[in-house]
């Protein structure tokens, strides 16, 4: 069957009208470096090294190439920025607009990114957890936890496993800087409550899932798919009472913006895909395993279905959704 064209975007169209448009530094090489990492995905037809080769890009990722350009162009300075944008379509759009491949090769090339020694050597991610947590700019002990985040992020670059870092030493350092009397109380909103261990917890997780990317399967990144949906909406109707709190207020009300969503997307699918040891709900929708075992996914229209089309309820639990599954 032959392709029809009009459909379709060359390499060459991209950039011509790319250059068109006005930006600048546009070309068929930055076309194909992108589509080896993930900002774009692979085109059809596409063969590396061969001279005259045609390519295909479908309006997906024609509307894609345009944004993207536009954010390195206006708010985005460092590439690394750049692959949320692919990542948030398709949380919320799916594989209609971004294909899961795509987001596979995206993620774990961020991932390998977020651990180059270049970028862990600035020291930033130590500096933004310190402000995050708002403990107090001459607190004894600040500077030692300071050190003790950038050492742990050291390691993990290294090549150490953050099941073989000292988190406990890290959550007590945390802990002595936390509050006036150095327990680590609760702090925060009543209704999501924050404490060095939930904190450092949060930490080990996003750790563990970076250094995982590539070993998750296809099924557990359709299961975050669809838990982040559902716990962005639960959140989305919370959001302006937590954004009341005078500790932690200020994380909430930033966490409620579009561009906060856009730019966090790949901070938020990776936590997503390190909490998925950790669910409770066994036998529910909520389970990663039973996305895995039967193959669930999220269509376009925020249904869940089986591979035999079946559509399964959020409602439904435990025997109950396991017999309308393997019926």
């Amino acid at each position: 069957m032959e392709m029809d064209v009009s459909l379709t975007y060359t390499s060459g169209t991209l950039v011509e009208e790319a250059l068109a448009l006005g930006y600048q530094d546009v070309s068929r090489r930055l076309i194909y470096d992108w589509s080896n990492r993930g900002l774009l995905d692979q085109p059809s037809l596409y063969s590396p090294g061969r001279r005259g080769r045609p390519d295909a890009f479908p309006p997906s990722q024609h509307e894609l190439f345009l944004t993207l350009l536009e954010k390195r162009k206006s708010r985005t300075k460092h590439i690394l920025g750049l692959y949320n944008v692919p990542v948030f379509v398709w949380l919320w759009w799916g594989d209609d607009y971004i294909p899961l491949r795509q987001v596979r090769r995206a993620m774990n090339t961020w991932g390998r990114s977020c651990l180059s020694p270049s970028l862990v050597a600035d020291r930033r991610s130590a500096r933004e957890f310190l402000r995050q947590m708002n403990l107090p700019q001459y607190a004894r002990g600040r500077k030692a936890l300071k050190e003790a985040l950038e050492n742990v992020t050291l390691e993990i670059c290294a090549g150490r496993h953050p099941d073989q870092v000292d988190w406990h030493d890290l959550e007590t350092k945390l802990c002595k800087v936390w509050n006036k009397e150095g327990t680590g109380e609760p702090r925060g909103p009543v209704d999501a409550p924050v404490t060095p261990n939930t904190a450092i917890s949060l930490l080990r997780v996003r750790y563990t899932a970076l250094v995982s990317l590539e070993q998750y399967d296809d099924q557990l990144f359709e299961w975050a798919r669809w838990f982040y949906r559902q716990t962005s909406s639960d959140y989305g109707r919370h959001v302006r009472d937590l954004a009341k709190d005078p500790e932690f207020g200020h994380l909430h009300r930033a966490a409620a913006t579009a561009e906060h969503l856009v730019n966090h997307a790949c901070v938020d699918l990776l936590t997503t895909l390190g909490t998925a040891p950790f669910i409770p709900w066994y036998g529910t929708l909520w389970d990663p395993a039973l996305w895995k075992n039967r193959k669930l996914r999220l269509t376009r229209t925020g249904e869940v279905v089986t591979e035999a089309g079946i559509i399964v309820s959020v409602q439904e639990t435990g025997p109950a959704i396991v017999s309308r599954i393997m019926s």
